[in-house]
């Protein structure tokens, strides 16, 4: 069975953005029965990463000017694209994002391949393409609102993130810093909750024992209420793990998550991870492995962030090595190979196509 991957948003090489990460975890997968293989936006030439062929293709940028910025044609500008998986020939077409260029691509090859559309979050109103076969979210509340919204008859699978084969998990390093270290990632983004951090930090302007790093996007404009407050903006992959493993404390005041790479990132590393459970993060998150704190609340992520500090202080003895235990153990049920497992049996469960 071929099955080909398609990233149409970002250069699958770059393990930066979420959807990165999660094709370098199924990159992982060792199905003999599965020739899996990835083809992302990029210029790269073909290359093999964990014995699995990554292809690339690139948009026509005079088509995509003349027909959508010029004409408003709203015209699908990706031929090599085509040319590709006219060449691939694979059984399976796996598509993340970008649904409503599925039912073009498909009017343009000469056969007819299963689809699997992968949502991982939502993008405005969700689209279901009439030729997907089966549709894929990343977790119970994406499919719930996929299902309430469109009342699709498509059959839905819900598949989880993996743990980012890129980190060495399960792995407590105890912290020999005098500050406490508390990483916030989700830029100036209302729904990451980043009106009650600010506010919440505020409270905090104080103490010289605390550091707080601000990234993500929007923060170019961004002046910290907080003294002890780095501000950082949108960072490399790099940068951002190495501020990652500096940290104590990850926090994220979300209201709604798709699912959550950056918590299972946090928990697999051995932080301590102060979250809601909005959305998807509460099919991850839970009191026993993590600092649970209210939705939309400045007094709550307050609160929270003060047991987080008390509990930081013990230095990885009694309440929070539990936690800390927890929240790996709770890792485990994301790792690649049980997700990359759990994926196989979804393509192999997909109906002929409609």
């Amino acid at each position: 069975m071929k099955v080909l991957q398609i990233h149409w948003w970002g250069d699958a090489a770059n393990v930066t953005g979420s959807v990165e990460k999660v094709i370098d975890s199924f990159s992982l997968m060792e199905e003999e029965d599965i020739d899996l293989s990835f083809a992302s936006l990029s210029e790269s030439p073909t290359y093999r990463r964990n014995g699995k062929l990554f292809h690339s293709f690139c948009e026509s940028q005079w088509r995509n000017r003349l027909f959508n910025k010029i004409l408003s044609l709203n015209a699908f500008t990706f031929p090599s694209l085509v040319k590709l998986v006219e060449e691939l020939h694979p059984d399976i077409l796996h598509i993340h994002n970008r649904q409503s260029l599925v039912d073009p691509l498909m009017q343009r090859l000469s056969w007819r391949p299963k689809v699997l559309c992968h949502y991982h979050r939502r993008f405005g109103r969700f689209v279901v393409p009439k030729s997907a076969d089966m549709l894929l979210t990343v977790s119970e509340a994406i499919r719930k609102e996929l299902q309430k919204e469109t009342q699709t008859d498509t059959p839905i699978r819900v598949i989880y993130n993996p743990v980012p084969c890129v980190l060495s998990p399960f792995k407590i390093n105890p912290r020999s810093a005098n500050k406490i270290k508390i990483l916030y990632a989700g830029g100036r983004q209302k729904h990451k909750g980043f009106e009650e951090f600010t506010h919440a930090i505020s409270e905090f302007s104080e103490r010289t024992d605390l550091e707080f790093t601000i990234c993500g996007p929007k923060l170019s404009e961004y002046n910290s209420p907080s003294a002890n407050a780095r501000v950082l903006g949108l960072l490399e992959h790099q940068a951002f793990q190495a501020e990652l493993k500096a940290c104590d404390i990850v926090l994220m005041p979300s209201h709604f998550e798709g699912f959550s790479i950056l918590a299972l990132e946090a928990m697999s590393q051995g932080k301590l991870l102060v979250a809601t459970q909005g959305g998807g993060l509460a099919e991850i998150v839970s009191s026993d492995c993590a600092i649970v704190i209210e939705v939309g609340s400045t007094q709550s992520l307050a609160n929270g962030l003060t047991r987080a500090f008390n509990l930081v202080k013990q230095n990885h003895e009694g309440e929070l090595s539990a936690v800390l235990s927890n929240a790996q153990n709770r890792c485990r049920q994301y790792s690649p190979k049980k997700i990359n497992s759990a994926l196989a049996d979804i393509y192999r469960s997909i109906p002929a196509s409609r």
